[in-house]
């Protein structure tokens, strides 16, 4: 669907003319110029042609002006256009990055004319100035000076010798190349072209040009002007293409004039009156934490949309008098609406920006964003919003020639380098007519390029074809999952098509999938501020400032409430307690056996104070045990260090109770202990008591020992919240050992001391569930020769589930082992000395957490100390036998492998299938498979174990746990089903199986079980109610086996009505059912979002000491204070002073603070690159522009300076990126 200026432009072309009498549209054509499709656009556009017309009545003036030809001298520069502007700085902000490349490949099937081809491009090139062009720094101002006569560099790479395979990754491979190139912006014409010869007749060309130089129309121009020149010298004709009258370097000059004349100013206040006190962004419900920085990583879901939906979509919007765009945009707003329940949207669209005659033969960058802002209620009706919509639009159109840019700098938003400015979701309706390209010697094709990014955190992408409605969803993949965005389009078409059927229906009423809603109830419990409660027996207010600093650190919203001085039995036993009251949060303990005898140490015996202690930690005990129960929060308790004094005469007494309580409440649902010896083992401190403040305010412990504490909290914190990782993959040289065993041989390499402390440290990991695997190159002989020549060694070959030991990348070979263990990437952890292999897999599989070893290998035990990924807050039973069930399978594969049919595999595994209620043994890893099951999952409801406990003890669900075992072992517990009765029907809940049984007739037994039960209490039917998720198709596949005639559509999926007796007759045949080697990997699904490796890492390295960490709490202390109080603070050391001095003179202020925020005393992006120039020629550093935004403040950046000094490259003293001399006039503008 062409936009209503792209419409106009192509009648302009065909020398149609439009014009107004009264309120008729009158034209006048060409015979046969206006054909049946483009009389058809005109009736879809003609509300906003009308609009357009009447406004271009009022501003004839304006519109009628040409854009002047400006005379060109060598060596001239020229403006920037603002678009072009915006492109720049964000080009240097991302730095080395490929964000704004716009790379094509096209196949070209024929006799290709190669010296006609390399002709056309240069032709293009003399053509288009903009193809010529470069981007420098003049006086520190950005600005575009154009070559006169070049020679596009045109290589031809010659694959025709090898085989197709090896083809098809060379192509992927140059692909791959070009998606990532990096322009250098100033060095280099940002057009490259390079041409693949496949065989004679079959050639590959790679167009790449840079989005400063073009946009979307321009691509379409480029290889249609291409096409031309090509057909014209392939016949050794002249250029067919008419002169142009105007380049992109005299738009560029021509636009700043416009936009301080009249209208320029008059569209100006239309936005500044539209945006103004706009949200900062559409509130999203988002899987992940939006990061600090935008990744611009992104992916895209597609799908066809109905080719009736769209006729009767258009079909509506002519009725009503609106264009298909506003009715797509209208249903998108409402989905918007229902899912983040903000009422004021901000929705982003793309014109052309090529509204006048000259400018549209052009290649370059005139694309412009329009901001359409509407607020929605409730009680609005379809048709009501429509026409609402349709205003804003024209409105928006009437004043499109505003360039974006400048709309942001009158609207000044704060600024943040999370999101886009003023809007974080757009729309674009776009269809591609496709001429004949090349003549007809050449068929030409376009190959898909997916370059995996998003621009904005949604996209909404519709594209009319010639035989189809396509709708892409571009989703950045660091704020969501995949399967959030199919529900959210799915949830779009729902509402689509609800629009057609009742344009009165109001708001209220339209429902989005439940799977949709269900999600967006999770982020915003993410989002919720999570309690932390905390009750001690001494003390604890200097662990806030602590806690608080690593929940800030992790992006962990949260707020932390003390209980009232030493009240722990009052917190545990009063039902009305801060703890108690904690339902959604995380209760902490903090107890020290000595604060239960401190006033009355001097007045007793010794055995009567041992007598009082065992006494309190026998009732602290009980109250736990009685009280737990009955919370659905975790507890965490901390046992915390006594006195000096009164540890040496009470070390053994101590020791004996600690031991007491570890082993009366170390297996209590939803306990988790933090012992001495653990804070002792990770955050040795020495002086860890402060006799002073403990006389004084009961403060017992020095400053560095809160931060322990504070951190070994966090850290269990971290265990309880995180998901868990299941696999360690491992290289071998240089990790598991010292040296290189195809060099050194198996007796040449080193076992030394901090390489057996790792080799322990990942045997202790496989015995709490981790499964272990290899992932090295090498040759497979020569690791398990290592292996044969040291027995050792703790790791053997025997804890080992897989490997995968060749010279393939790491990447690939991960993802290989991913796909036999049945499981995803992110539950991968790869530990590797490399850090070229490392670098390799972050890019590729950025869901693996992938850690460097220290280069230094004494430094390994301390780094393996203080990896949080490997802490787990609870085991299960299940989780311990993961090794043992992964090799199990491997048998039953041979078996599978070795009999005739799946029949006769299933009648030799003896298969044995029990049921048992659900309890407080079991109700841990019940709870674990309704969080993770996703593929034989009925329903996806997930749910935590205080809720299905709740739900069971309320009698509101009745409910069953299956396990399964066979002849080569124990499944474990694999099934759940959770039900309810009424007076006809017994209704499920949740209906799952893990996929390692499935296919094996289990669930028929699950079914049959619920049957049973129904017939028992003389029920008729059983009511299986089916959602649909991304996943969940096994399981609908498997109910339509039972009967596909008793099912009816529900909102969401289906509704299966079984009578009893057509259950009870139900038989397992094999060879109808759904294996589990038909499923996808990861069947789990991970519920809570890893922390970023980069963290991980800063954790490991740098943030192991406690006394760092005190120093980093109070600098953050400090500069909150500061900055709250805006207070003046100096700087202190001569680096902070000359940060100053270079504040001053940027921002041309007198006085700037430490603690000031850069961009809240007068900085914006322009001057942002200034002091980063200034700052990389002071102190001769390699900073990124992005650095500032992040660290604002001159106590920050200095600390950033600080911490990357020794990875930071040097540069050259005469860079040719100097801007250190900016004019006082230079323009500022903003991101």
């Amino acid at each position: 669907m062409k936009t209503v200026h792209e419409l106009l432009s192509e009648l302009r072309r065909l020398q149609i003319k439009l014009w107004l009498e009264g309120d008729k549209l009158c034209y006048q054509a060409p015979s046969g110029a206006l054909n049946p499709e483009l009389r058809q656009q005109v009736k879809q556009h003609k509300p906003e042609i009308i609009s357009l017309l009447q406004n271009a009545q009022t501003n004839r003036v304006v519109k009628e002006d040409s854009i002047p030809l400006i005379p060109r001298k060598d060596g001239q520069t020229f403006p920037l256009s603002f678009s072009q502007q915006r492109l720049w700085f964000l080009s240097q902000f991302e730095g080395t990055g490929a964000t704004y490349n716009m790379p094509v490949a096209l196949k070209l099937e024929g006799n290709l004319n190669q010296s006609a081809l390399i002709k056309s491009f240069n032709e293009l090139v003399q053509r288009h100035e903009i193809l010529r062009t470069r981007f420098i720094l003049e006086n520190e101002h950005p600005v575009q000076v154009i070559d006169r006569d070049i020679i596009l560099h045109f290589p031809v790479l010659d694959l025709e010798g090898i085989n197709q395979e090896e083809q098809n990754k060379q192509i992927e491979k140059y692909i791959e190349e070009e998606n990532h190139y990096h322009f250098q912006l100033d060095q280099e014409h940002l057009i490259k072209v390079t041409l693949l010869k496949l065989k004679q007749t079959c050639h590959i060309l790679l167009v790449n040009i840079h989005h400063i130089i073009g946009d979307g129309w321009s691509g379409g121009r480029l290889v249609e002007e291409l096409s031309q020149l090509y057909e014209a010298f392939c016949q050794d004709k002249s250029s067919p293409l008419p002169n142009l009258t105007v380049q992109y370097a005299d738009y560029a000059v021509w636009q700043r004039e416009w936009i301080e004349a009249n209208e320029g100013k008059k569209q100006g206040q239309y936005w500044q009156k539209t945006l103004n006190n706009s949200p900062a962004l559409i509130n999203l419900p988002t899987d992940y934490p939006r990061p600090k920085v935008q990744s611009f990583k992104g992916k895209t879901y597609q799908i066809d949309l109905p080719l009736s939906l769209i006729n009767s979509l258009k079909e509506l919007s002519q009725q009503q008098g609106v264009t298909l765009f506003v009715t797509l945009l209208t249903a998108l707003k409402i989905v918007l609406f229902k899912w983040t329940h903000q009422e004021d949207l901000v929705v982003g669209t793309v014109i052309a920006g090529r509204n006048r005659v000259e400018i549209e033969p052009l290649i370059g960058c005139f694309m412009n964003f329009l901001a359409l802002r509407s607020q929605l209620t409730e009680e609005t009706t379809i048709n009501q919003l429509l026409q609402q919509e349709n205003k804003i639009v024209l409105d928006a159109y009437s004043n499109q020639d505003f360039p974006f840019e400048k709309v942001v700098e009158i609207i000044n938003p704060e600024r943040n380098t999370s999101h886009n400015p003023i809007y974080n979701v757009g729309l674009l309706l776009q269809n591609f007519a496709k001429p004949p390209l090349f003549g007809d010697k050449l068929t030409v094709t376009s190959i898909e390029n997916d370059a995996d990014i998003a621009l904005l955190d949604l996209r909404w992408v519709i594209t009319e074809e010639s035989n189809k409605i396509v709708l892409d969803c571009e989703y950045s993949t660091s704020l969501f999952r995949e399967e959030t965005i199919e529900y959210l389009v799915k949830s779009y078409v729902k509402v689509l098509e609800t629009v057609i059927q009742n344009r009165e229906i109001k708001v209220k009423n339209l429902k989005l999938l439940p799977n949709l809603q269900q999600q967006a109830e999770k982020a915003k419990l993410r989002e919720y501020k999570q309690t932390i409660a905390i009750a001690a027996s001494f003390t604890a207010e200097p662990i806030e400032a602590i806690l608080s600093y690593w929940m800030e650190k992790l992006s962990w919203s949260s707020q932390i409430q003390l209980a009232a001085y030493n009240q722990v039995f009052q917190e545990l036993l009063n039902p009305n307690s801060l703890i108690n009251q904690n339902h959604q949060g995380i209760n902490i303990i903090l107890i020290r056996l000595e604060d239960w005898v401190r006033f009355t140490e001097n007045q007793q015996s010794s055995e009567s104070l041992t007598d009082k202690i065992r006494q309190n930690v026998n009732e602290i005990i009980s109250a736990i045990q009685q009280t737990q129960q009955l919370r659905q929060s975790p507890l965490i308790l901390a046992l915390c260090p006594s006195s000096p004094t009164f540890v040496a005469n009470q070390a053994s007494f101590l020791t004996q109770m600690e031991i007491l309580m570890v082993s009366q409440l170390k297996n209590l649902h939803r306990v988790h202990l933090i012992c001495l010896e653990d804070i002792r083992k990770t955050y040795a401190v020495s002086d860890y008591y402060d006799a002073n403040r403990d006389e004084l305010g009961h403060i017992p412990y020095t400053e560095v020992f809160y931060a322990a504490l504070g951190t070994a909290i966090a850290r269990k914190i971290y265990a309880l919240k995180q998901s868990p990782y299941k696999v360690i993959a491992l290289d071998c040289d240089n990790t598991l050992w010292g040296g290189v065993c195809g060099e050194d041989g198996a007796t040449g390499v080193i076992i030394d001391e901090p390489r057996k402390i790792l080799q322990q440290f990942i045997v202790e990991q496989q015995k709490i569930g981790k499964l272990i695997c290899l992932c090295s190159k090498n040759q497979e002989e020569d690791v398990w020769s290592v292996f044969e020549a040291h027995p050792e060694m703790p790791l053997k070959q025997d804890h080992l589930v897989a490997w995968k030991i060749n010279w393939q990348s790491k990447s690939d070979n991960l993802r290989t082992l991913a796909k036999e263990l049945n499981l995803g990437l992110d539950s991968f952890i790869l530990i590797d000395d490399n850090p070229v292999e490392c670098a390799e897999v972050r890019a590729n599989c950025p869901e693996v957490l992938t850690l460097q070893l220290p280069e230094i290998s004494q430094k390994i035990p301390e780094f393996l100390n203080h990896i949080w990924a490997f802490d787990s807050a609870q085991t299960t039973d299940e989780d311990k036998k993961r090794t043992e069930l992964y090799r199990q399978n491997l048998a039953r594969e041979e078996l599978q492998q070795k009999s005739s049919t799946f029949t006769d595999f299933l009648a030799g595994l003896n298969l044995s299938i029990s049921f048992e209620p659900i309890n407080q043994d079991n109700l841990s890893r019940v709870a674990q498979l309704t969080q993770r099951t996703n593929q034989f999952n009925l329903t996806t409801i997930r749910r935590n174990e205080a809720e299905i406990e709740d739900l069971l003890k309320a009698q509101q669900l009745e409910g069953q746990a299956i396990k399964v075992n066979d002849r080569f072992g124990d499944y474990g517990l694999v099934g759940v089903v959770l039900f309810s009765y009424d007076e006809t029907v017994l209704t499920i809940d949740t209906f799952l199986l893990s996929c390692r049984v499935l296919g094996r007739g289990v669930e028929y037994e699950m079914l049959k079980y619920l049957g049973n039960l129904a017939q028992q209490k003389n029920l008729s039917y059983v009511n299986a109610p089916y959602y649909v998720s991304a996943k969940n198709k096994p399981v609908l596949d498997f109910l339509e086996t039972i009967s596909q005639g008793h099912k009816h559509p529900i909102e969401g999926g289906w509704m299966f009505k079984f009578p009893i007796e057509l259950i009870m007759k139900t038989k397992f045949n094999p060879t109808q059912t759904v294996s589990s080697s038909s499923l996808t990997a990861s069947s789990e699904l991970n519920l809570v979002v890893q922390a970023p490796w980069q963290l991980l890492n800063e954790i490991a390295t740098e943030l192991i000491n406690p006394l760092d960490i005190v120093q980093e709490v109070a600098a953050k202390q400090q500069q909150n204070r500061s900055e709250h109080l805006g207070e003046f603070v100096e700087p202190r050391n001569e680096i902070e002073e000359q940060l100053v001095t270079i504040w001053q003179e940027v921002l041309k202020v007198d006085r700037v603070g430490i603690t000031d925020n850069f961009f809240d005393i007068g900085g914006n992006s322009l001057l942002a690159t200034q002091v980063i120039s200034r700052m990389r020629n002071a102190f001769g550093l390699e900073l990124p522009l992005y650095s500032l935004f992040e660290h604002p403040t001159i106590i920050q950046i200095n600390e950033y300076m600080a911490k990357t000094r020794s990875t930071l490259t040097k540069l050259t003293p005469n860079s040719t990126l100097r801007t250190d001399q900016l004019d006082d006039d230079v323009e500022e503008f903003d991101l």
